[in-house]
């Protein structure tokens, strides 16, 4: 079952890094690089309803990877190492000058395992350790992360239903840290290979926070405490010569809580690591 790289390309769209987790054999792999950026003026508020913001603009520059120490273990990155805000001035809202900071998101590692393959599914299991490096400050509210050295745990599901169609589901839970609430996490994933090198895949993902943390919400949907929500997203990936990938997506949300209201966009570049044919499991 070849996938083509079209999953584990793809970009993590939200800003919890949450994506379908897709294992490679061993000694393959990716690096890449990716960027994701968004404008906003409004946010949804604890309720979901949407309220007027100053204008506020993030961007990510974001490592990411994986390797495959066996045909059932890998190694995965998620490093977004520079995070970008500004908060434009506003009077309507107090702010006499425009509000900078940039700084080190919250990198993330992940082992996973592959279980063996039943028909055409195939079922992974995989924990993440989030290291707490980012900038929480919610009463200043300019976060590039939430610092609390989170782990998660996720169950992912892939069936491929002919050569050219897939479906794909992950569900996960995470435990906070810091007086952050818990969440839960789900993704339901299409795929299509349109041409042997390029590939479309859409997706719902999700982030229901269980509100048992504490009352710091912060400030302009950034990294905000009991932040949720459900987006939708396209992405568009084409691999040369199946060691260069290039992914272009585009992220829109449904609902949301405690988060900027308005699209991302990003891109990825990748580079994929070509199994060794002398390895074995």
């Amino acid at each position: 079952m070849k996938f083509n790289g079209i999953v584990f390309g793809l970009l993590m769209i939200s800003q919890s890094g949450f994506s379908i987790n897709y294992p490679v054999k061993k000694g393959e792999g990716h690096i890449g690089m990716a960027n994701k950026m968004t404008t906003y003026s409004s946010v949804f508020d604890l309720d979901g309803e949407i309220k007027s913001l100053p204008k506020t603009s993030t961007s990510q520059w974001i490592i990411t990877g994986n390797y495959g120490l066996s045909n059932k273990f890998n190694v995965s990155l998620y490093a977004p190492v520079s995070v970008e805000n500004k908060v434009n001035s506003d009077v309507n809202f107090n702010i006499p000058q425009d509000l900078e900071y940039s700084g080190i998101g919250d990198p993330e590692i992940g082992l996973s395992y592959a279980f063996p393959q039943q028909n055409k599914i195939i079922a992974i299991a995989t924990l993440k350790q989030s290291l707490g490096f980012g900038n929480n400050n919610q009463e200043k509210g300019l976060n590039t992360g939430y610092g609390d050295n989170a782990t998660a745990l996720y169950f992912d599901i892939h069936y491929q239903i002919n050569t050219r169609f897939f479906i794909a589901g992950s569900t996960g839970v995470r435990n906070r840290n810091k007086g952050f609430s818990d969440d839960f996490l789900g993704e339901v994933l299409g795929g299509c290979h349109l041409l042997p090198s390029l590939d479309l895949t859409t997706s719902i993902n999700g982030l229901f926070p269980f509100e048992n943390g504490n009352d710091s919400l912060g400030h302009y949907g950034l990294y905000c405490n009991q932040a949720g929500y459900l987006i939708a997203n396209a992405t568009v990936s084409y691999n040369y010569n199946r060691n260069i990938g290039i992914a272009l997506e585009y992220n829109d949300y449904l609902k949301g809580q405690l988060i900027g209201a308005e699209p991302i966009i990003g891109i990825k570049l990748s580079y994929f690591f070509k199994r060794n044919e002398n390895d074995s499991e």
